[in-house]
């Protein structure tokens, strides 16, 4: 069994959301954030679209380009991921404890309780630990690239994926253990 030893030590800085705030929409191919805690940030998924009808698509920690690294995402909830990334965002090295996504709608929004990935989006070298959603209790893969990931203790209240649920993408190189998904029982 291998296991992979993270970077990530004490965050220099911690932004709490108080449960009631998102954090960071990161989008531009030079932005960078690096050993910093994210600590218990919220999304309603209420915001709204364009054309009126609910987002639930909005996580606490945007990542459309740009590099996250070294952070820790720590007791988020809502009705999204802690953290959502796509276009080419990259996650590396960093820690997912505790995040819930309690959006119960089955729908992409209750899909990953940590992290849902897009597009050419990648994470890389991350554990996630004590996470949940409906599907994929750490980590939904829609697209992109995981590899070098460690899925420890992650619970989705749904049949499918403990630890991640995968319909596109890459997953390499992962360690997947002591995650759990609840198999509904079917009427005889």
């Amino acid at each position: 069994m291998k296991a992979w030893v993270q970077r990530v030590t004490e965050a220099s800085v911690t932004i709490d959301g108080e449960n009631a705030r998102e954090f960071i929409f990161l989008n531009h191919p030079k932005a960078f954030v690096h050993g910093m805690r994210f600590w218990r940030g919220l999304t309603s998924g209420n915001a709204g679209s364009a054309d009126g009808a609910p987002d639930y698509s909005r996580s606490p920690f945007e990542l459309c380009q740009g590099v996250a690294s070294n952070c820790v995402f720590e007791s988020t909830k809502g009705r999204a991921a802690a953290l959502s990334a796509w276009n080419v965002g990259i996650l590396q090295d960093s820690l997912l404890i505790s995040c819930q996504n309690g959006d119960g709608n089955g729908a992409i929004a209750a899909q990953g309780g940590g992290m849902r990935l897009f597009q050419s989006a990648i994470c890389r070298g991350c554990t996630f630990t004590n996470c949940t959603a409906v599907r994929g209790g750490a980590l939904a893969i829609k697209g992109g690239t995981v590899e070098n990931c460690t899925f420890v203790g992650n619970k989705a209240s749904g049949e499918y994926g403990g630890g991640v649920y995968q319909d596109d993408g890459t997953l390499r190189g992962a360690l997947i253990v002591g995650n759990t998904a609840c198999y509904p029982v079917m009427p005889a």
